[in-house]
């Protein structure tokens, strides 16, 4: 992922991030769930088009812990 596309903000790439899929959710891992990561997720591009993110753009998501948490207590809520 070329973040200069979203102007190297993270926060904006992180906003265009959707219809995430987590995997490795282990019920007797909460709240920590330190074992489960997003495995897929689509992006919204700048013309509004959705596309499925790269390998490289999981792994920039999955690094990013707090973003990472709050979408994964959402979905789980």
């Amino acid at each position: 992922m070329d973040l200069t596309t979203y102007n190297n903000n993270i926060t904006d790439f992180l906003r265009r991030v959707k219809n995430v899929s987590f995997d490795n959710i282990q019920s007797w891992d909460y709240p920590d769930f330190s074992d489960a990561y997003i495995a897929e997720a689509e992006i919204e591009d700048l013309d509004g088009t959705y596309r499925d993110a790269t390998e490289k753009e999981l792994d920039l998501i999955n690094e990013h812990l707090e973003w990472f948490g709050d979408e994964l207590y959402a979905q789980a809520m």
